[in-house]
């Protein structure tokens, strides 16, 4: 008994001191009810007395996760977008003069859920230093509320599937393809580009001319999730920013993720998994970083009955 009670005190001190964050983070958290309505800074302080764990993986990530008790409506903002970058609050301090930082605050349906480095600064930094604000920039109103787009069932009727083409009708003969789906635009792919500040390979180009995004291969054999462009997914890792294009599940085991580094043109693919310290340079080429990562392709049918038929 008494060291369950010790334990709900200690709770309750880590909810009243924002005990998970640092204190660079529970300064900028400050900065930031400051620079917002009184309405959206009073949901914050509720939410953040909820946080009972701030996750953070420092040497592969610059992104802390937020976990709280339980998500009460009560203390989530009318705006439930799936993902959105709620502020940005740019930094620096007067010690590191030359240093110059971003904290990103993001939302998820209505909750504050990630914050994202630009940088981390020194441990002494962000222990002692007082960070000075440069600016505090509030990207949308979160109070109010988010309309679920009307889900459009499209008409493949007036557009159908071409036949596969080139290496990805290869890919099909080889591996086995499934999950197909229509192209997207070239004007839609070109600013979808342009916000997560990519270059792809010429290939991946090809690869989402014809299908927008595709399942390769199949279990046990290895099997290659390739992203289409509405699924690629921003990470901000120690090593830089990068966009997941896609995850290849060989048939050794594990997972390895296929990247393409933000604000970089020289379109190199990058490969990221458990035997990786950190993003590893593939080339240029999308189809030779997918095979080399899936590996040989699984011997055809017609290949193993070899040849029955002149036996009869």
């Amino acid at each position: 008994m008494r060291e369950w009670l010790l334990f709900q005190r200690l709770k309750l001190f880590r909810k009243l001191t924002f005990g998970d964050f640092t204190p660079l983070e529970r300064r900028l958290l400050s900065h930031l009810m400051q620079a917002v309505t009184p309405e959206v800074a009073d949901i914050l302080r509720q939410q953040m007395l909820r946080v009972y764990l701030a996750s953070r993986c420092p040497r592969v990530s610059r992104e802390i996760n937020l976990f709280k008790t339980r998500r009460v409506e009560a203390v989530r903002f009318p705006d439930r977008g799936i993902v959105k970058k709620f502020a940005t609050i740019a930094y620096h301090f007067r010690e590191l003069p030359d240093q110059k930082y971003k904290m990103v605050f993001t939302l998820s349906r209505g909750d504050l859920f990630f914050l994202n480095y630009s940088a981390f600064p020194p441990k002494r930094a962000m222990r002692r230093y007082a960070p000075v604000i440069d600016k505090v920039t509030i990207h949308f109103d979160p109070m109010v509320p988010y309309v679920e787009p009307e889900p459009v069932e499209p008409d493949y009727s007036l557009e159908p599937f071409r036949p596969l083409t080139g290496w990805m009708a290869e890919w099909r003969e080889t591996y086995g393809m499934s999950s197909f789906a229509l192209p997207q635009s070239k004007k839609y792919c070109r600013e979808k580009f342009k916000e997560l500040g990519i270059t792809p390979p010429e290939d991946y180009l090809d690869l989402l001319s014809q299908t927008d995004g595709v399942s390769l291969g199949a279990a046990p054999a290895g099997v290659a999730e390739l992203m289409g462009v509405d699924e690629l997914f921003p990470l901000a890792l120690t090593a830089g920013d990068f966009v997941m294009i896609g995850d290849v599940h060989p048939a050794s085991g594990g997972v390895v993720h296929l990247l393409l580094r933000a604000g970089a043109r020289d379109r190199k693919v990058y490969r990221t998994g458990d035997d990786d310290a950190e993003p590893r340079a593939l080339g240029t080429s999308f189809r030779e970083a997918v095979e080399a990562v899936l590996g040989s392709p699984p011997e055809s049918t017609s290949k193993e009955s070899g040849g029955g038929g002149d036996d009869a």
